[in-house]
């Protein structure tokens, strides 16, 4: 713990030319009394800091110091801040390492982007579930949670994780099942009561091939028939070369995407202004659901 400090109160003066004993106790939260001590221990150490008396006083690092980058190029540099920026709002050991070596590198990261992989409405959850997810994969730990299937049955799960992935406009945990004995994919908002345990590397290689994902996740080729009125939509939600414009102030989109319950509350989830040309399989599923929605406002 005292080396962290010790650590911290290096880059914090890197990266500000001077400090007052009460700023840095408020920093590390300590006394100022072991904010002095800390500057004994790292003038031992060999790192040259110095206190000056007066109005203008503190603690400051000697102007020629700095800690060796020379073995990450510019370039790397301002590589390694940005990806660390990235996720930065996902996890504070992420942006504590993001402030670290900003000092390190002498440079401030541009806060060009930002990801978060929660909904609006359960955030706070998501976002535990990813730094559990994530200290799993770095430890080398499983994964035990609550899964709640698309037959609507929660199932308890063991799961060695590989990978967090952004597919099909959603984060999946990519992970080798204990129960299936195989390589699934596992939707983070359908992830409850995650927790983790030690484990023992299975008789297999954890790294999946892609194949294995891409036989398990049946495809459906559409036609769809969209109205104009919705064009923010088509643009943001499908390909630009996967749309036509008729001459009825509508599109036309072509595409092949992952089916399931999901597709249609998706497509339902455009009303009146979507009409689906082929195949026949879904139009029939969407009348189906439309027939008992239907049902529920007759009297």
């Amino acid at each position: 713990m005292k080396s962290n400090r010790l650590f911290k109160m290096v880059y914090l003066l890197m990266s500000n030319d001077k400090l007052s004993a009460k700023e840095l106790a408020d920093k590390l939260e300590v006394s100022v009394r072991s904010v002095y001590r800390y500057m004994e221990n790292l003038s031992e150490a060999g790192i040259p800091i110095y206190a000056s008396q007066g109005r203008n006083g503190g603690i400051s690092l000697l102007p020629q110091f700095r800690m060796n980058s020379a073995l990450v190029s510019e370039k790397e540099q301002n590589d390694i801040l940005a990806s660390l920026q990235s996720f930065a709002s996902i996890e504070q050991s992420d942006q504590d390492t993001l402030d670290k070596l900003s000092a390190v590198f002498q440079k401030k990261p541009i806060s060009w982007i930002e990801i978060d992989p929660s909904t609006w409405s359960n955030s706070r959850e998501q976002k535990s579930t990813l730094a559990i997810i994530k200290q799993a994969i770095f430890q080398s730990q499983m994964l035990i949670f609550d899964y709640l299937n698309s037959k609507n049955e929660q199932l308890a799960r063991e799961v060695y994780p590989y990978q967090v992935v952004f597919k099909d406009r959603a984060w999946y945990l990519k992970g080798y099942s204990i129960e299936r004995e195989d390589w699934r994919l596992f939707k983070l908002t359908r992830m409850h009561n995650v927790t983790i345990d030690t484990f023992t590397s299975p008789n297999t290689t954890l790294v999946p091939k892609q194949q294995q994902f891409e036989s398990t996740t049946n495809k459906v080729d559409l036609i769809l028939k969209v109205d104009t009125q919705l064009s923010y939509r088509i643009f943001e939600e499908f390909s630009k070369e996967d749309i036509y414009p008729t001459d009825d102030d509508h599109y036309l989109v072509t595409c092949s995407i992952s089916d399931g319950e999901w597709l249609d509350s998706y497509l339902l989830s455009f009303g009146a202004h979507l009409q689906v040309i082929a195949p026949t399989a879904v139009q029939l599923r969407l009348k189906q659901k439309l027939q008992k929605m239907l049902a529920n406002y007759q009297t």
